[in-house]
């Protein structure tokens, strides 16, 4: 398993071990303040909590296959770890509640609007210089045109990529 650790928030990551990582802080060539994350995570931490000097947060969700109640930091999310009773590798769930993705209807419309918008300016640039000539206005409407569909089309990629269809997400265990 592979690690990704900056000294400093706008440091380059460089790849590590988890057993480098606890030699580097114990030889204190790397602070416990350092940022790290799984390379299959897509959230930075401090060190310090990965190695145990500092407190994360912890939480239980039920295995799926035994429905044991299994003990995970936030941390670990994302991550394979092993059920106490069965044995089984468990995916550990992101227990906070997805977010509403009515909230981002918004961010949704603008993308959509702009996709449009720019393949109609494209379009009827086309159209019109093909009747008219003129190279230089071609270009600089159509380079508009473009951005405006790069723009909308990142903007539906991001929706998307924040609301995921409910087959796609995992859902948490309740623990009773």
């Amino acid at each position: 398993m592979g690690y990704l650790v900056k000294a400093s928030f706008n440091a380059e990551p460089r790849a590590y071990s988890l057993e480098r990582i606890k030699s580097d802080v114990s030889a204190k060539s790397l602070p416990a303040t350092a940022l790290v994350r799984h390379e299959k995570q897509d959230f930075w931490y401090s060190v310090g909590e990965l190695i145990g000097e500092t407190s994360a947060t912890e939480f239980q969700f039920a295995c799926p296959r035994c429905q044991t109640t299994t003990q995970a930091r936030e941390i670990d999310v994302g991550l394979e770890v092993t059920c106490p009773k069965c044995g089984a590798p468990v995916l550990v769930p992101d227990i906070q509640p997805p977010k509403d993705p009515s909230l981002d209807q918004p961010l949704l419309r603008r993308g959509n609007l702009l996709l449009f918008w720019g393949a109609i300016i494209v379009v009827a640039n086309v159209l019109l210089n093909s009747f008219c000539g003129g190279i230089f206005g071609f270009i600089v409407i159509d380079l508009i045109g473009i951005c405006m569909m790069i723009n909308g089309y990142g903007k539906r990629q991001l929706y998307y990529r924040k609301h995921l269809p409910a087959s796609q997400r995992a859902v948490p265990s309740s623990i009773g």
